[in-house]
């Protein structure tokens, strides 16, 4: 979903979804969920 509002311009739900992905791959764990979040969020931010 982040990815898909990225596309459409909506920079701040993008992040923001983002961010709860991040949060939820985290209490998994899952590194590489977690890094994926990171690059897009570092990116987008």
């Amino acid at each position: 979903m982040a990815i898909l509002k990225e596309a459409l311009g909506e920079t701040g739900e993008a992040l923001h979804l983002w961010q709860q992905a991040k949060s939820l791959y985290a209490a998994v764990p899952v590194a590489a969920g977690v890094a994926e979040c990171e690059k897009n969020l570092a990116r987008l931010g």
